[in-house]
C-alpha cells in the first residue's frame, strides 16, 4: 500500500528539476523581499529621528535644544536620507529635500 502511493507521489526527473528551479526563484524572491524590508526599516528610522530631533527638548536629558544642535543634527540626517536613496537606487529628489531643509531650518 506505501509503496504505491509512494510510487504516485515521485516526480518524474523533469519534475524534480522544475521544482529546483521553482525553489531558487522563491529564494530569489525572499532575498529581494528581505532587502527591501531592511531599506524600509532604515528610511523608517531616519523619519523617526527627524522627529526626535525637531522636539524642543533633548529625550535622553530633557534640556532645551538649541538651534544650532538641531540645524547640525537636521543636516546629518538629510544627509543620511540622500545616501539612503542613493545607495538602494531610489530616486532621489533633491529639489524636495533641500526644500525640506530649507522650511525646517526657517522655523528654527
Amino acid at each position: 500500500m506505501l509503496g504505491s502511493a509512494w510510487r504516485r507521489c515521485r516526480l518524474p526527473s523533469q519534475g524534480v528539476a522544475q521544482v529546483q528551479q521553482v525553489r531558487a526563484s522563491v529564494e530569489a524572491c525572499e532575498a529581494v523581499v528581505a532587502r527591501w524590508q531592511g531599506v524600509r526599516s532604515a528610511y523608517r528610522q531616519h523619519l523617526a529621528n527627524l522627529s526626535r530631533i525637531v522636539h524642543p527638548w533633548r529625550l535622553v536629558d530633557t534640556t532645551r535644544q538649541t538651534s544650532p544642535e538641531v540645524e547640525r543634527q537636521l543636516h546629518g540626517e538629510i544627509q543620511g536620507l540622500e545616501t539612503l536613496l542613493k545607495t538602494h537606487g531610489l530616486p532621489v529628489k533633491k529639489d524636495i529635500l533641500d526644500k525640506v531643509g530649507r522650511s525646517i531650518y526657517s522655523s528654527l
